[in-house]
């Protein structure tokens, strides 16, 4: 019962990611040791995308000064 108090945001949900996840748990639906084995195999993938550098990044107003100013763009103090 715990899991359905857990947060689930719905644009996440909706993505290929989440969706392959889905997928891989029905899998192993029939057999419990391969359920084990895809549960292993996701918490692993978790791991490693947390440790990775290439976190996510918003497209915050920050970002896109930043690319304007990569593009050439002079952006003034009244600009921001």
């Amino acid at each position: 019962m715990g899991y359905k108090h857990l947060r689930y945001d719905q644009s996440i949900m909706q993505t290929r990611t989440v969706g392959n996840i889905i997928e891989a748990l029905n899998m192993g639906k029939k057999d419990p040791l391969l359920l084990k084995q895809i549960i292993r195999f996701l918490n692993d993938k978790r791991v490693e995308a947390i440790n990775s550098s290439d976190g996510r990044k918003s497209n915050t107003l920050e970002r896109k000064l930043e690319k304007l100013k990569e593009l050439g763009y002079e952006i003034t103090k009244e600009g921001q």
